[in-house]
């Protein structure tokens, strides 16, 4: 018995040494590249060396490559950056061309904006329900929207508090707007149609709004129906305007507020040209004749068009002298002349504050 407890000893105790020295092996960093050197240095601030991260790195992108659900945010990082704020994600992440497709949702033209903001809390079970609701529209057809109507600006929020009614905020390019609760069935449309009737004059205003489709309860009253009201309210709002030529002016002037999107074409084709090779292609018959531009017979316009033609980032050799360079100066000199207003600040797009290095003085 004393043999059988003394080996049951040892072994507790050759157990207990091995486990502290794995233990020991896991904290101890593995070489001396762990190190940081600077103002973060201390223990527990022992990270990965670069050449590891970046070995992670390729393995765990390698991997999701393989499960298709990799999109690689090089192929975007020229586009704008859309607002990031909490249930705005939809904007954020890469959407597949055949599912914009697929929801070909419509607005007025005449509409600005579009803002959906939904509470995270509610009391009420309806509440809950609504704002699951308005969450679903937000994440699945605000972008459709504005993919598919260019001149409208969509953004959705959740508001981090308790609230049972959300909304729909609906600006027009008259500079009016309107607010519409999101109350589940024909409710909503109704009280759109409210909203629009209030803010015209009682003149303008012919609203044409069918909810009899709608009539049933909260819980079946989905995101595709709130689209499809969403879509008469615009009708009315947009069809109400005072003075229609004017806005349809704004409109044509409005640049285009789907820039920051992330589109995977997927088989459909990288540029417009592919994409539309299914459509017929017609010329009018006054198209066909070639009518040339007439040919610049004046010497001097024919050098000053030349000289305000050439680029204006060319080395300091290849340049025109400032004489001869024309009306047009090069980006470097704007900047030198910038380079004194600027503050040292962040604005300026430096790092430190230091002034801005583009262009050459």
């Amino acid at each position: 018995i004393d043999s059988r407890c003394s080996l049951v000893r040892d072994f507790m105790k050759k157990s207990l040494v091995s486990r502290s020295l794995d233990q020991a092996l896991k904290e101890m960093p593995t070489s001396s590249a762990r190190k940081p050197k600077g103002l973060h240095r201390g223990p527990g601030k022992r990270q990965l060396s670069e050449k590891e991260r970046n070995s992670w790195l390729f393995m765990r992108k390698t991997e999701l490559m393989n499960i298709a659900q990799w999109d690689d945010p090089e192929n975007f990082k020229h586009l704008p950056k859309s607002k990031k704020i909490i249930g705005n994600e939809a904007t954020e992440i890469v959407w597949p061309y055949a599912i914009l497709l697929q929801n070909r949702l419509k607005v007025h033209p005449f509409t600005k904006s579009l803002y959906c903001y939904n509470f995270q809390y509610s009391f009420s079970t309806d509440g809950a329900e609504r704002n699951r609701m308005a969450r679903e529209f937000a994440r699945e057809c605000m972008v459709p929207i504005t993919f598919h109507n260019q001149q409208c600006y969509v953004e959705s929020e959740m508001i981090l508090d308790y609230g049972e009614v959300p909304f729909l905020v609906v600006h027009c390019l008259d500079e009016t707007s309107v607010v519409v609760p999101i109350l589940g069935n024909h409710c909503t449309l109704e009280a759109g149609l409210a909203a629009v009737r209030k803010l015209r004059k009682p003149g303008l205003v012919n609203l044409t709004g069918s909810s009899a489709e709608h009539q049933t309860s909260s819980h079946n009253y989905s995101k595709n129906m709130l689209a499809r009201d969403v879509e008469q309210i615009t009708e009315n709002l947009g069809n109400s305007v005072a003075n229609p030529s004017a806005i349809w002016q704004l409109f044509h002037d409005r640049p285009l507020q789907s820039a920051y999107l992330k589109i995977n074409y997927q088989w459909f084709g990288e540029t417009r040209e592919e994409r539309e090779q299914h459509l017929v292609n017609y010329t009018w018959p006054w198209a066909t004749d070639n009518d040339r531009a007439p040919a610049i017979t004046d010497r001097k316009t024919r050098i000053s068009m030349a000289l305000n033609s050439t680029p204006r980032e060319v080395p300091e050799k290849l340049q025109f002298s400032r004489g001869v360079r024309g009306v047009r100066r090069s980006t470097g000199q704007l900047d030198a002349v910038r380079r004194q207003l600027d503050t040292r600040s962040f604005s300026n797009g430096s790092r430190w504050g230091s002034p801005r290095r583009s262009g050459t003085v």
